[in-house]
């Protein structure tokens, strides 16, 4: 103390401490008085900072174009995922096939990891440029995987085969229009038995006894099997689907259904073959299993 007043001795970790709180206190304000706004006449984003700065178009700072694209495309139609595959596939594009289970489909994911013969620097990587396939059962699929061993009485079988008669390869249309007329002439009648015919198909015995007199009897004879030929798929070609003619007689009646053959490793066939098909065309090496 020298002449009875105090002196404050100042040290260096002082002016520090000072300092350092001013900057703090006028980054605060300043922060707090930022805001965004946009040009009208342009809509370019500017910056308005406090007095003593300036108005910085960031515009300067924004790229052209983003730095990755991030997308999920999703088909229905085989022939366009292709398309997109072409159009958008780089080195580094994979193609993941999903085939065991419903909802079957293929991704694409066009900006997968690299592989190890790619240098790290320009391997994609990112993974969020993706195109998906949904494959879409076409409608005779529909109608026909829907109907697969469903009951029908006569009247109903006949419908239904008059109406998808365009899918029938075998027996022949005709024949398949003749048959639908003759199941529905027998409503009504009381069939008595079956009998094998030497060429597998079905014959069924039946007295009509709605006439007057004594009545009318004949016989109904059914394929051992159906043919259908259409596309199961939405985009691709036509393919032969197999079924078995399936009746059940009780009390004098006739209930008709069929049966898809192995319908499960026929749809794994389909989807294998539109694999091969993606593959051939686009040039993208292609894995069966989920992406995730």
């Amino acid at each position: 103390m020298v002449g009875g007043k105090h002196k404050r001795r100042v040290t260096m970790s002082d002016d520090k401490n000072d300092s350092a709180a001013v900057v703090v206190r006028s980054l605060t304000a300043a922060a707090m008085e930022v805001r965004k706004v946009d040009r009208p006449h342009d809509g370019a984003a500017v910056m308005v900072v406090p007095d003593g700065c300036r108005l910085e178009d960031l515009s300067l700072f924004m790229r052209e174009r983003p730095a990755r694209v991030k997308r999920m495309v999703t088909l229905v139609d085989v022939q366009s995922f292709i398309r997109y595959v072409i159009e958008h596939k780089g080195s580094e594009t994979r193609i993941f096939a999903s085939v065991l289970q419903d909802p079957f489909g293929l991704t694409a994911v066009v900006d997968y990891d690299g592989t190890n013969k790619v240098a790290p620097a320009e391997r994609a990587s990112f993974a969020t440029h993706i195109c998906k396939l949904a494959c879409t059962p076409t409608d005779a699929w529909r109608e026909w995987r829907g109907a697969n061993k469903q009951l029908f009485t006569q009247d109903n079988f006949a419908t239904f085969i008059e109406e998808r008669q365009p899918d029938v390869l075998e027996p022949r249309g005709a024949d398949m229009l003749e048959l639908a007329r003759s199941i529905e002439a027998t409503q009504g009648v009381s069939f008595k038995r079956k009998i094998r015919l030497d060429n597998g198909d079905v014959s069924f015995a039946f007295d009509d006894k709605t006439e007057a007199v004594a009545g009318m009897n004949g016989q109904l004879r059914i394929p051992e099997k159906l043919v259908l030929k259409f596309p199961v798929f939405l985009g691709m070609p036509e393919q032969c689907i197999e079924c078995r003619f399936r009746y059940r007689l009780e009390g004098g009646k006739l209930a008709l259904s069929y049966e898809i053959v192995r319908p499960q490793e026929m749809i794994l066939t389909t989807l294998r073959k539109m694999l091969e098909v993606v593959v051939d065309e686009t040039g993208v090496p292609a894995f069966i299993g989920e992406y995730r």
